[in-house]
């Protein structure tokens, strides 16, 4: 597949009919969140547990899933270095609220953990779901949409995510994780091997994993081998403020509050879940403009490539911006040159919309 057509799968993800109502992602969904621990078998017999959130029919352990949300789409979330799943569970229990089903690993939570086992268990907890999902017995029983994975993660984490996500699991649409580090094997170079949409949303004054070093070098590494890929930069974001409370040592801090850090971080995740996630086209087109166009969340500068590919500048990919860039060709690859790879880059696009909106039905 070129990387003009995962682009053009990625950008094309609306459709000409009127605006949603715009939402405000950094607060709650529609539906209570609910959490259990679960036991997850891996292919050589051995388990391990796994934080599960999902939207359920009342808030608090263990209850019923919502018989009014959909089946879910499934968010696979690993932890960071020493850290317990609990310390994220203000933002994996919010995007619950929004009708995703994210479950965490437990496992590797020891001084010596092993990314490559860690991120093979991030794709286990997938495969976990979709039994679930076909198990008459499960509460989970025709309730997950594992045509709809996303990976996340934080740090050691969010390296492992990207490793599961460059391992050729075609079940994974989507990867969007907080301060990715490098880990062994390297992430960094597992992002030159991603063909999915990507964002890491990372802290402009993370001393733990800085970015200059992490995920700016994975973001070079993906964008150049042609996945779509963000950089969100939360302005004053540190390490651990991507978690509800520091561990007792090895942390840093920042003037910015974490619940300010935390805030900027639930809407950044769920925008780009909900974009690349959602099989609704009204939901899709209203935030276009804030995951792949100009928009800039207060706070966050986030740099995108590729980008610019909405030339008629109307927050719509249509014929106009095909005709808009015949009439002043301009740099929508983000590649520093002006040539016929860019209208070709449009003009994919819109070949392919079609494709893209039967492929999510």
């Amino acid at each position: 597949m070129t990387a003009r057509l995962l682009c053009s799968l990625v950008l094309a993800a609306f459709v000409a009919v009127a605006p949603a109502r715009a939402q405000d992602y950094a607060l709650p969904g529609p539906y209570p969140a609910s959490t259990r621990t679960v036991t997850v078998t891996r292919p050589n017999a051995t388990t391990f547990t796994a934080r599960l959130s999902y939207p359920a029919a009342a808030a608090g352990a263990n209850q019923p899933f919502s018989p009014l949300a959909p089946a879910g789409p499934v968010i696979s979330f690993g932890h960071g270095f020493v850290q317990t799943t609990g310390t994220y569970a203000s933002t994996l229990d919010h995007l619950a609220t929004w009708g995703f089903i994210v479950i965490a690993s437990d496992s590797e939570g020891g001084l010596a953990p092993n990314h490559q086992n860690f991120a093979n268990d991030l794709r286990t907890c997938v495969t976990w779901l979709e039994q679930q999902h076909a198990l008459p017995a499960s509460f989970l029983f025709g309730k997950v949409d594992a045509r709809r994975v996303g990976l996340s993660g934080h740090s050691m984490g969010a390296g492992a995510s990207i490793l599961a996500g460059a391992s050729g699991d075609t079940r994974i649409d989507a990867i969007a994780n907080l301060a990715a580090a490098n880990t062994n094997p390297s992430s960094i170079t597992a992002s030159s091997s991603l063909r999915v949409p990507l964002s890491l949303i990372s802290g402009s004054s993370d001393t733990i994993v800085p970015v200059a070093s992490n995920g700016q070098l994975m973001f070079d590494a993906s964008s150049a081998a042609g996945a779509p890929s963000q950089l969100p930069l939360i302005t004053g974001g540190f390490h651990c403020g991507f978690q509800d409370s520091s561990f007792p040592f090895g942390c840093d801090s920042s003037s910015l509050p974490r619940a300010t850090q935390l805030s900027l971080t639930r809407r950044l995740l769920t925008e780009f879940f909900q974009f690349h996630l959602s099989r609704e086209p009204a939901t899709r087109r209203t935030l276009f403009p804030r995951v792949w166009g100009t928009q800039q969340v207060p706070g966050v500068t986030t740099t995108r490539r590729p980008c610019g590919l909405d030339v008629s500048a109307d927050n719509a990919l249509t014929s106009d911006d095909l005709y808009a860039w015949h009439a002043a060709p301009s740099d929508v690859t983000c590649d520093a040159s002006v040539s016929d790879a860019d209208a070709s880059a449009v003009s994919t696009v819109l070949r392919e919309h079609e494709r893209d909106e039967l492929m999510r039905q």
